[in-house]
């Protein structure tokens, strides 16, 4: 009730306002001239709204023995195996109405480890202390089973199964660690970046009241993954003595998530227009520009074409990224070129053409 007298108010000041206006026009003296206008600009911070966990935890599982979890029923259990770091399900959701590309940070703190866990970036090999060859991986969800309220009580459950399955992380995209010796807190340890999007999340929807609809593509999961020894070993007065993995050897991995509206894929011509000439300069080339954004899309075909066909220009090559134009008559044509990308969408692109004896 508040908010409707509220709109009253509202539209009560607003009629007095004009009533006033029409009754005594008037101007205020002002020293600013006349068609001038002065905007000021200021940083405004505009909330995205993604949902992060705040913790997560993981396992050092030297032998990579299967790890249960348990879906909502309290009973039906779904397993990970083959994992020597086994990280619980851990995911991200964009709740906006802006795609978003994921970057993110990942440091290592190994100050709280005792017996000397430390992290190598590059792959283990024949190393027998205590290192941890780790990383942050990222994969994006995208199926219509993610499409659903943020209430679903499916919608956990499916979560979980996509990150227990080995499929979901053939693509994900991964951020090493960088090396961090034993005993090394957090404030100290280098931190690695990611060069490029590990993911992009799609957009969702919000309906009265905050509840949110999810899309198809609008949740990733997320997880540390690595390699260790199965059995180190420590050098004790020149001898090579096991060094058996203990309750004590641990670190703790810091992810910071960055995130921003996607870029998306794009494609352009070098060239607005080709002028060619009758004798010189009848033989120009013209070329596909391809940006995929941050997204993984490639580009599946092109197909050129010229109207009037030949009868201005000819075309060599018209399905590949540049086709050569020449001349062919004189007058005008315009050159298309249909560009088919992965997810089967296409966008057509036109250039111009002029033929005459002027530009020789």
């Amino acid at each position: 009730m508040k908010f409707m007298n509220m709109k009253r108010f509202g539209s009560a000041a607003m009629a007095g306002a004009l009533v006033l206006s029409l009754a005594a026009p008037a101007f205020a003296a002002t020293s600013t001239p006349a068609g001038q206008v002065t905007i000021s600009g200021a940083y405004k911070d505009i909330p995205i709204s993604v949902l992060v966990p705040e913790s997560g935890t993981a396992q050092i599982n030297p032998y990579g023995l299967p790890i249960d979890f348990t879906l909502s029923d309290t009973i039906t259990k779904v397993s990970i195996s083959g994992e020597q770091i086994t990280s619980a399900p851990l995911s991200i959701r964009n709740q906006g109405a802006t795609k978003l590309s994921v970057n993110a940070t990942l440091a290592v703190d190994t100050s709280g480890a005792d017996n000397g866990v430390s992290v190598q970036k590059a792959a283990l090999s024949n190393e027998k202390g205590k290192k941890i060859n780790l990383a942050l991986q990222v994969a994006g969800l995208n199926d219509n089973k993610y499409a659903v309220s943020s209430l679903d009580t499916t919608l956990e459950d499916n979560i979980i199964k996509a990150f227990a399955d080995t499929a979901t992380w053939a693509s994900a995209k991964s951020l090493p660690a960088e090396d961090t010796a034993a005993g090394t807190a957090l404030a100290d340890a280098t931190v690695a970046k990611s060069a490029s999007a590990l993911a992009v999340l799609g957009a969702s929807t919000e309906a009265a009241g905050g509840l949110i609809t999810y899309g198809k593509d609008s949740i990733a999961v997320f997880r540390l993954s690595g390699k260790l020894n199965e059995s180190p070993t420590k050098s004790v007065s020149g001898d090579d003595v096991d060094d058996p993995w203990t309750t004590n050897d641990k670190f703790a991995a810091t992810v910071v998530f960055k995130f921003k509206p996607a870029k998306a894929a794009s494609v352009s011509l070098d060239k607005a227009t080709l002028e060619l000439g009758t004798t010189a300069n009848n033989s120009k080339t013209v070329s596909v520009v391809f940006d995929a954004g941050d997204t993984e899309l490639t580009v599946k075909t092109y197909a050129w074409t010229v109207d009037p066909a030949t009868n201005v220009v000819n075309l060599t090559n018209p399905t590949s990224d540049t086709v050569t134009v020449g001349t062919a008559g004189v007058g005008t044509a315009t050159l298309t070129c249909v560009v088919t990308l992965s997810d089967d969408s296409t966008q057509t692109l036109t250039c111009p053409v002029e033929v005459n004896a002027a530009h020789n």
